[in-house]
């Protein structure tokens, strides 16, 4: 019985420690970033600040309700820098419209200054400002949000749910 309780508690202590967040800064031209994929989790243990923009966002409910009854299963791709104010301000923000729609597959890819990101060719996307918000269904880019939104995030988010490529 007390050999089952202390495998037990080895166990969970493994487990914990496997889910803690680590540091994935690198410093490139003498600035600490994230570089490479990453998530909004990883983000936020970086680079603090970027989830107290998150938490001050406060969307516009009528537009965030019209997206909700738009949004459908698709990939955004966020190509961003953390050097970057735009980023800073728009992708925190872009996840606080976001939030609740598990119909987004989100993937977030840390660019240095020069848009070059860790096994992501920000090339092949045409990545030439950031952030860029890439919208992507059934494998074809349907609109893109760059650097900051025409009219606000989540209007240029539901325009382009909307097929309206002026968003």
């Amino acid at each position: 019985m007390i050999r089952l309780i202390l495998t037990l508690s080895l166990t969970l202590m493994l487990l914990s420690c496997g889910s803690e967040l680590k540091s994935k800064k690198v410093t490139r031209d003498n600035t600490e970033m994230l570089y490479g994929k990453t998530t909004a989790r990883q983000l936020y243990f970086d680079f603090p600040v970027w989830k107290e923009v998150y938490d001050l966002y406060t969307p516009d409910q009528q537009v965030e309700n019209e997206l909700h009854k738009l949004a459908r299963p698709m990939k955004v791709k966020i190509f961003f820098g953390t050097w970057c104010k735009d980023s800073r301000k728009n992708v925190p923000r872009f996840f606080k419209v976001i939030k609740g729609l598990d119909q987004f597959e989100i993937e977030l890819i840390a660019v240095d200054r020069g848009l070059d990101a860790e096994n992501e060719n920000a090339d092949r996307y045409d990545i030439q400002r950031v952030p860029t918000f890439i919208f992507i269904e059934d494998g074809h880019e349907i609109g893109r949000i760059i650097e900051h939104p025409v009219k606000s995030l989540e209007e240029d988010t539901v325009n382009i749910l909307k097929g309206d490529k002026d968003a």
